[in-house]
């Protein structure tokens, strides 16, 4: 879905503040438990609205949702401008994300911002490809704020493993895949992330993602994704 920001605050609203937890809070029940992360906090406060996807198509916008893993919410985030394959997204809380494909390349708004990622061109979070076609690895480059007018770069190269398949249902929509393990290492620095891939196109549809040492890892889902247009 190619259509931005059709979503109203009212929606926003009743939809955003939902309990957050690992990536295997949107397993199917069969294989619940089976990505690390350990178990969902009970929220505080009255229980969110589900959101169906009914209110997503009737929204008509790309839509994800995510949070720190380090913190007992997920916020809904609409799509609001497209820049060269580059998608913002917004919460209600002024806080956003900026995706190539499913790779978050920004944030703002949480906290530490992550100010840009630069992929290697064969990323398959940026370029679908079958899982079994993953390249043996690939290299990424991120920029933080830091002393100096470049700010604090940070180059890892990352490989994959291909651990288990999965199914995952996000807002009512069951996807059959599989969970990649991705390794990230450069000077001083290591850490992981992990992925659901459609077992097919091997498009990211939920991750765990590092996005800098003082955010630490956010958990994003794809509820429906940015097609152009």
């Amino acid at each position: 879905m190619g259509r931005f920001l059709a979503i109203t605050l009212v929606f926003l609203a009743a939809c955003s503040s939902e309990g957050a937890g690992p990536i295997t809070d949107a397993v199917v029940e069969r294989v619940k438990g089976a990505l690390p992360g350990g178990e969902e906090a009970k929220p505080e406060g009255p229980a969110p609205i589900k959101i169906t996807r009914a209110m997503v198509e009737a929204a008509g916008a790309a839509m994800v949702r995510g949070g720190l893993l380090s913190e007992n919410a997920r916020s809904l985030f609409s799509g609001l401008s497209e820049n060269g394959g580059y998608v913002t997204y917004i919460s209600r809380f002024n806080q956003s994300l900026t995706l190539r494909g499913s790779l978050i390349t920004g944030t703002r708004g949480l906290g530490h911002d992550l100010l840009s990622v630069t992929p290697d061109k064969r990323d398959p979070l940026i370029t679908p490809t079958p899982v079994e076609d993953w390249p043996g690895s690939i290299g990424r480059r991120y920029v933080f704020p830091g002393t100096g007018p470049v700010g604090q770069i940070i180059e890892v190269r990352c490989s994959y493993t291909i651990e288990k398949p999965l199914e995952m249902e996000i807002v009512e929509v069951i996807h059959t895949g599989v969970q990649v393990r991705e390794d990230c290492v450069g000077p001083g620095i290591f850490f992981q992330n992990q992925h659901f891939a459609d077992g097919e196109t091997g498009f990211v549809w939920r991750s765990q993602q590092w996005i800098g040492n003082k955010q630490g890892t956010l958990d994003l889902e794809i509820i429906e994704p940015f097609t152009g247009g």
